[in-house]
């Protein structure tokens, strides 16, 4: 299923994005993420013109919508990369806390690079609700940072820009596990697409 391997590849973006990453990476990848929605693009109205299909046509609009949370979930890698460089917080509990909702997007991008029947008792609303918690947590102690003089209020932004794309990413990886899960769905009821291939995407240099 070529949207689960886009949804592989954009979270393992994303995780090394938590990390040390590399502009130059990031942004690469989201270019490729942008051209794998344009190859789903033109499936779907491939498929539109050829079936002339209710039900098929139904379901599209999920398969589009999952594709772009993918890109918006690389965008945010790219934002994330950038601002890397001024969001190094070694002591405090600004420095905690970010470790904490880095810890919280990891769990949550890891269980959105697997099948349903691979996430078990995973509940992707759970862990979005845990990042959530721990988000508004760590916004709520940078700005008392910020206003208290402990952090310089340059910092202070980038850190905030900083939580506020990882949040974003999180949304959109929730948003994305969803609306596939619905798709395959919508698939399963009515046993598969006969006669409906799913798109052969390109391959790329970053594999998921």
């Amino acid at each position: 299923m070529e949207l689960q391997r886009m949804g592989t590849m954009a979270a393992v973006q994303c995780t090394e994005a938590l990390g040390e990453p590399r502009p130059a990476a990031m942004e690469g990848g989201h270019q490729v993420m942008e051209s794998l929605q344009a190859a789903v693009g033109e499936y779907a109205a491939r498929l539109h013109h050829l079936f002339h299909d209710s039900v098929q046509d139904a379901r599209l609009p999920d398969a589009l919508r999952v594709a772009q949370y993918h890109v918006n979930m690389t965008e945010m890698s790219v934002e994330l990369a950038r601002l890397r460089p001024e969001t190094r917080l070694e002591h405090g509990a600004s420095a905690t806390l970010l470790r904490g909702i880095r810890d919280s997007a990891a769990v949550l991008l890891k269980a959105s690079a697997s099948a349903r029947e691979d996430r078990g008792a995973i509940d992707m609303g759970r862990l979005l609700e845990q990042f959530e918690t721990g988000y508004q947590h760590f916004k709520s102690t940078v700005l008392e940072a910020g206003s208290t003089g402990e952090m310089p209020p340059r910092r202070m932004a980038a850190v905030l820009e900083y939580g506020s794309a990882l949040r974003r990413m999180c949304n959109q990886a929730s948003k994305a596990t969803a609306y596939l899960d619905r798709y395959l769905d919508t698939a399963s009821t009515r046993g598969g697409d006969a006669g409906a291939p799913e798109p052969a995407l390109a391959t790329t240099g970053r594999e998921g």
